[in-house]
């Protein structure tokens, strides 16, 4: 089975993070480091967009629609206000709790 790691510092920790948490649940598709659950494949995708040579690092603007997964990549990246509205934007969405408890991690 294959299982998909992200090879960026801050990106491998929301992946484990967010994997603790699925653990925690008890959810049964944890195993492999979560591999085939929806939630830790939509993050590797998004994830992998973010990081893919020609993108240069760039989020999806503030003014377009995110995903939960969209928030949680650009919550890593964020600083100072932008980290902490998106911290709240995240905690009151209609989100699976997995995505905010990966980033409180």
């Amino acid at each position: 089975m294959h299982i998909p790691t992200l090879h960026h510092p801050e990106l491998s920790l929301l992946q484990a993070a967010l994997h603790d948490v699925l653990q925690r649940r008890g959810d049964a598709q944890a195993a492999n480091m979560s591999g085939t659950h929806p939630l830790m494949q939509e993050l590797v995708a998004t994830a992998r967009g973010f990081t893919q040579p020609g993108r240069g690092g760039q989020l999806p603007t503030p003014s377009s629609v995110l995903t939960c997964a969209e928030l949680a990549v650009h919550w890593v990246f964020a600083h100072g206000a932008e980290k902490q509205l998106l911290y709240d934007e995240l905690k009151g969405s209609t989100c699976d709790p997995c995505w905010f408890q990966a980033i409180e991690a």
